[in-house]
């Protein structure tokens, strides 16, 4: 049996023929316990392989407390031009910021792509991605994204959050007030 010397993991990457600006898509295995993350083994070992890809490219070592942010926000992205190091904190930050409600990108676009084109409750949305995902998705994180709210998972929305949001959301016809504060 061939072992794989670290080099090849590029065999499994879709490199859009080296454009940097678009995504670099792994093309291998996906692990089901650690989410979609992209596994590559090489002697014995396994690596996250935008990890190998980012540390062949740069040089830089990273230690193995120091996530990768993914700046496309796509986890099965390898292009090193989309990977930074940062914190764990910037990366819930990331999250944070990209409404990803705590669930893997394309989870979220999944749920967005349900909620828009299909008559289902947030409740069978939230069963059908779990069972294609194999990750837990609870009908209050469908509602949470239907709804824009942004919140990395495990974390509470306050009432004063949700109702302020829920009525931003809502289109209310016949406000002609001019006492609108501009920021």
């Amino acid at each position: 049996m061939k072992r794989n010397a670290l080099i090849d993991v590029f065999k499994y990457i879709d490199m859009k023929g080296g454009n940097v600006n678009e995504c670099w898509p792994w093309l291998g295995t996906l692990g089901s316990r650690d989410r979609d993350r992209p596994f590559f083994h090489s002697d014995g070992k396994k690596y996250i392989a935008y990890r190998l890809v980012y540390q062949l490219f740069t040089g830089v070592e990273l230690s193995s407390d120091t996530p990768l942010r993914h700046k496309c926000d796509n986890s099965i992205c390898c292009n090193p031009h989309h990977l930074e190091p940062g914190t764990q904190s910037q990366n819930e930050q990331d999250k944070y910021l990209r409404d990803r409600a705590g669930l893997p990108v394309m989870m979220v676009r999944e749920i967005r792509r349900l909620l828009e084109t299909t008559p289902y409750t947030q409740k069978q949305i939230a069963a059908v991605v779990s069972t294609r995902y194999g990750k837990e998705v609870s009908r209050e994180a469908v509602r949470n994204i239907k709804l824009g709210l942004r919140r990395a998972a495990g974390t509470e929305v306050s009432m004063e959050e949700q109702v302020g949001k829920i009525l931003g959301n809502l289109d209310i016809v016949g406000n002609d007030s001019e006492d609108v504060l501009d920021d």
